[in-house]
């Protein structure tokens, strides 16, 4: 996955993507990207940098695809092989990946090279390529095959051995005086490991010698948990400034109607008399609590989640004054999909605007 995708086929298709839609057209486009939790800013563009790990170069193919929608190339030539051919390739490149495969799957998987291979001519009607003779590529044709052998590529994936460069070669080195380094890196090694063995004797020791459990079978369903802070980002903003700062136009409006709701639970109302009875309430604060950012964590059915770990997140933030004089930190309001069980397809789209709490 590293060096033959990633590092191999995904390096070259930038380098011509570079070519064929301009580098500063490029650039231009990843700076007005917004900003997603996932996925890493690249503010001053991607044609320009250099020596790219092979995590960046997943973080670029997360979004190379909406940036080149609708460019247009040289020779006004149609960019729909172009999108075909990109698509394919990425098609390709996280289907490879999959930890489980089907029949299915592995169809998709050579259907995905196909669309590359049907639509790469365009990278030589451009004059980017004469030709495609890349061993790397040619590769690719193999993926199908040495997974029906040999199983998902995650079995012999060397990109999960690559910390071991870091764990039992460069971090050894440094333990060393650089003079006669390999005898004093097998020691340290050795000396780690039975440190470690030790480590696990007292663990044992200390857990009460309980004999060793078949551990069940692990549940894959997760659930979301919402996680946000214990104070709220600004204890007390203003009806007014919600409404000018925060974009609430009908804030008052939409308040009135909760409270309504939340009154007549058992009660269904037409909208018309939501509003005529909304009208009615009379709002005691002039105030209200708001929080910034909420955050997600996965939690199994046993409950089990790991605090580290978010794996989403929403802010709303208004535009504010940044660090350096003059300067204005721009505003940052995150689109979300809300899931709305009164609806029979359940999903709803919105702008966050901010979170506030009744207090």
């Amino acid at each position: 996955m590293l060096h033959q995708l990633y590092q191999g086929l995904i390096k070259h298709l930038l380098g011509w993507l570079a070519q064929a839609c301009r580098a500063a057209e490029i650039d231009a486009r990843c700076c007005q990207l917004p900003p997603n939790h996932h996925i890493q800013s690249f503010m001053k563009g991607i044609t320009s940098l250099t020596r790219l790990s092979g995590t960046e170069h997943s973080q670029i193919c997360c979004f190379l695809l909406s940036i080149i929608i609708d460019i247009r190339l040289p020779g006004n030539l149609t960019p729909s092989r172009l999108l075909k051919a990109v698509h394919g390739l990425l098609d390709f490149l996280y289907l490879a990946q999959y930890p489980c495969h089907s029949s299915e799957t592995l169809l998709l998987l050579g259907e995905a090279l196909t669309l590359f291979h049907d639509n790469k001519e365009i990278f030589v009607d451009l004059g980017i390529r004469n030709n495609f003779n890349l061993p790397k590529l040619h590769a690719a044709h193999h993926y199908v095959s040495m997974i029906w052998t040999f199983g998902t590529t995650d079995n012999y994936n060397t990109e999960y051995m690559e910390q071991l460069h870091i764990d039992l070669a460069k971090d050894a080195y440094r333990a060393t005086n650089h003079k006669d380094e390999f005898t004093q890196m097998m020691q340290w090694l050795e000396w780690k490991e039975k440190i470690l063995h030790h480590e696990q004797y007292i663990k044992w020791r200390l857990d009460g010698d309980h004999a060793p459990r078949q551990p069940c079978p692990p549940d894959l369903r997760f659930n979301h948990m919402q996680k946000m802070t214990k104070h709220p980002s600004v204890k007390a903003v203003s009806i007014q400034k919600l409404i000018t700062d925060y974009g609430t136009t009908y804030f008052r409006e939409a308040l009135a109607q909760y409270i309504i709701q939340q009154q007549n639970p058992d009660n269904v109302m037409t909208c018309q008399r939501l509003e005529n009875l909304a009208a009615s309430i009379h709002l005691p604060c002039q105030s209200v609590p708001v929080y910034h950012k909420i955050k997600w964590s996965l939690t199994d059915t046993q409950g089990h989640s790991d605090p580290l770990v978010t794996v989403d997140s929403v802010h709303a933030k208004p535009h504010r004054t940044a660090l350096r004089a003059n300067d204005m930190a721009p505003a940052r309001f995150d689109t979300a999909l809300t899931n709305d069980s009164t609806c029979a397809i359940g999903l709803k789209c919105m702008v966050l605007c901010f979170k506030f709490a009744l207090l």
